[in-house]
Parts: structure tokens; sequence; C-alpha cells
């Protein structure tokens, strides 16, 4: 009699906890020397106006408010410098930060603020990781803070909340010397398109012969990029306690599948990090085979794969390929799905076959997946992405309740290698 290999229930709850947290662990420490620095081309002006030229740590707007981290080559030691120890200091045609001061519930900050506009009037901004700050400052040296607080309303007995755009009425207040721009303003918003349009029009009107400069940086708010990617598969299967399955060992499964990412981003607040979404489908074709007592088991499993992956996925941003790293959690649906066992056995020189037909199996596995990978940019709008990815999944009990054949403690294992190409559009 052939050795039965004996399966015990498993803790899915610890066991995906688990693997996830050691999973992000080791993936995070290998790429630990990408995430701590960006140093990019810039200067940093002294608080007695001196020049000098050299690297700065590029990490995004809360970060670049906090602190600049200088250094004059590549191999110079870095300097730190908090606000108001020097003037400021600029990315290369790019972001231009400058020291200054303001108060919040009667507690003074020193902050480094971005400057969007130099004019007449200046626009100054400001992310502190939660809310955007925008500030407009006249050349008597007021400081107004644009804001745009929510305030509870009654309509016919119902409470709505809505915006009070309180921002409207101090840039009417700061710029009531130039009536000529009331109608742009009492259609502006809280951004940076229609701020640095109002203050650069106020410059242009009062202003005569000086020229208006505008140092903002144009990124997007918030930039979603659509992917499509085809993916070459090599999944291992494996069913555990269950009478039907459980001498029965599945070869590897080869297949394509094909598949749409979303990917959302936040550029203004980390050029590094981006939310992806991602469905694909495929089909999946595992055969397996093993003995029970005298008995030959043969097993046929097609199904149609419809997998859904969500994660948080790391950019490194610098240069034309860039490595990438993504961990998230997976869903797996299984349909259209076709599986039979085949029995043979002999009795005295009669060999006999018995058949069963649609063999119980899972109808949802979850689990989780990460991605090595890189993205190579082929255009400022075009990236080409390759990535090697690792998914795990496990069955959910209640995928199985529905079929009555498969023993209280059933589980199905799917774990699969992945190696994708895209582009993202």
């Amino acid at each position: 009699m052939a050795l039965k290999e004996q399966a015990y229930p498993m803790k899915p709850a610890m066991n995906f906890v688990t693997r996830v947290t050691l999973l992000s662990i080791i993936l995070f420490s290998q790429f630990g020397a990408f995430s701590q620095t960006d140093f990019r081309p810039g200067f940093i002006i002294k608080n007695n106006n001196d020049t000098i030229h050299g690297l700065i740590d590029y990490r995004g707007d809360p970060r670049n408010s906090k602190k600049c981290d200088f250094k004059e080559s590549k191999n110079s030691e870095v300097q730190e410098f908090l606000p108001f120890s020097i003037k400021g200091y600029r990315f290369n045609d790019s972001k231009y930060y400058v020291s200054k001061t303001f108060k919040s519930n009667y507690i003074e900050f020193r902050i480094f603020f971005e400057f969007l506009v130099d004019g007449i009037a200046d626009l100054y901004y400001y992310n502190d990781g939660v809310d955007p700050h925008y500030f407009i400052e006249k050349a008597n040296g007021e400081l107004f803070e644009l804001t745009n607080e929510k305030k509870r309303v009654q309509v016919e007995g119902t409470e709505y909340i809505e915006d009070s755009k309180k921002y409207i009425g101090l840039l009417t207040f700061a710029f009531s010397d130039c009536q000529q721009i009331f109608p742009l303003i009492n259609k502006a918003k809280l951004d940076d398109k229609s701020l640095i349009e109002i203050t650069k029009k106020y410059h242009d009107y009062v202003c005569n012969g000086e020229r208006c400069i505008v140092y903002e940086k144009q990124v997007p708010s918030v930039r979603i990029r659509i992917a499509p990617f085809i993916s070459m598969n090599s999944s291992s299967l494996r069913i555990g306690n269950n009478t039907l399955y459980e001498n029965v060992k599945f070869g590897s499964a080869n297949y394509p599948s094909v598949g749409l990412s979303l990917n959302t981003s936040l550029p203004k607040a980390s050029e590094k990090l981006s939310f992806q979404l991602s469905g694909e489908i495929g089909k999946i074709y595992s055969h397996g085979t093993g003995t029970n007592s005298s008995e030959f088991e043969e097993v046929h499993f097609h199904a149609t794969l419809i997998g859904l992956k969500g994660g948080l996925k790391y950019t490194y941003p610098v240069g034309k390929i860039r490595p990438t790293l993504l961990i998230g959690g997976d869903l797996i649906e299984l349909v259209n799905k076709d599986s039979r066992r085949i029995g043979e056995y002999q009795y005295y020189n009669t060999i006999y076959t018995s058949e069963i037909r649609d063999v119980p199996s899972p109808d949802f596995l979850f689990g989780y997946h990460a991605e090595l990978g890189f993205d190579f940019l082929i255009t400022s709008s075009i990236t080409a992405f390759f990535n090697l990815g690792y998914v795990s999944s496990v069955n959910s009990k209640s995928s199985w309740e529905s079929q009555s054949r498969v023993d209280n403690y059933s589980s199905a294992y799917l774990k699969t290698v992945q190696f994708s190409v895209g582009i993202y559009l």
C-alpha cells in the first residue's frame, strides 16, 4: 500500500500576515538604498545672498518644506539646512523654496515655502503631508493664507456640508486695488493653476514694466496612467485535506494571460509612491497524478482564471531605467471550470476505469503578491515595464461550502511565478 501524504488544516490568517510581513521586510530592505536619497542638481542661497551650486536631495513637498540636504559634489559630505539657516534653495529649472514664517492658532512656524510666483504679489505653496496650503504676500510683507474651511448648512431640514470658499474673500481683499480681476477671482479654485493665473494677471494689471516670474514646476496633482500588459505564468496547484485529491500531485501549469493596470499617483506629494490596481484573465490547465492503494489516479483541471490585484508601488525616480517594487493583495476567481478525476485499478487480469466529472474545486482564492522590475522611459509620456512577480493564494472556506462532496477542511493553494511586459500610456 502506498503511503498517503497527511495534510492538516492550515491557519490562513496567521500564515498570511506572517508571510506578508516577512516578505515586505526582505524586499524593502533590498530597495532601501534607492528610497533613502534622490540628489538632483540645484543650488542653495545663503543668508548673505551667496549662491552655491551642487546636489539637493529631492523627497516630495512635505519633506522639502522641512529641510534641505545639500552636497557640493557627488562624493561630498551631506550638509543639512533648516529654514532660515539659508535664505532658500532651488532644483535646476524646477522647484524653488524660500525660508518663511507663518502663524497658525497663535503658533509660529518656520518653513521652506515653495515659491510659485514672484511679482507685485507673491504666491507660495506648502504641503504638511495632509493638506495643501497657499499664501499670498503683498509688497508690504503682509501674508494671507488662502483657506477653504468646511461649513454645515441646513436646507429644508436636511444638513449638508459645503465649502466655505473663504479664499475668494481673501483674494478680493488682497487684490482690492485691481477690480478688473474680480470676475476671475469669483471663479477661482484653490489649486496651483487657478491661483497662479490670478496672481500673474494681477501683476500684469498693476505693474509697469517689471516682469512677473513663475517658478512653478508643472506637476499634476493627480496622475493616472493605464497600462495594457501580457504575462507568462507558471503555476503550481495543491489541494489538501480532501479524499478526492489527497494523493494527487499537480505539475506546473504554464499559460499566458492578458490584463490592464491602472496606476494612480500624487506627484506633488511623492514622485516615488503610487497605488496600482490590475485585472487580468487567462486559461489554466493543471494535470495531476497519484496512487491510492492499488488505484492510479489522474486529475485534469481546466478553468478560466480572473485575477484582481491591488498594491503599493515604489519607483526609483531618476534615470531612463528605474527599478520598481510592488507589494499588495490579490483575489482570484476560477470560472468555466471543467475538471475530471480518472481512476484505474486492476482486478486479476482486468483493468477497470472510473471517472468522476466536475470534481469539486474552489471558486475564489485570495492572498498576496510581490513584483520586482524596472520601468524604461521611452518618451516623457510613454513608459515600458518589465516585472518578475510571485503570487501566493489560498481558497476561502466559503467557496467550498456549496459543494457537499468536499471535506470540511479542504484547502487549495495556488502559487504562481509571473513575468509581465507592458506599457504605461
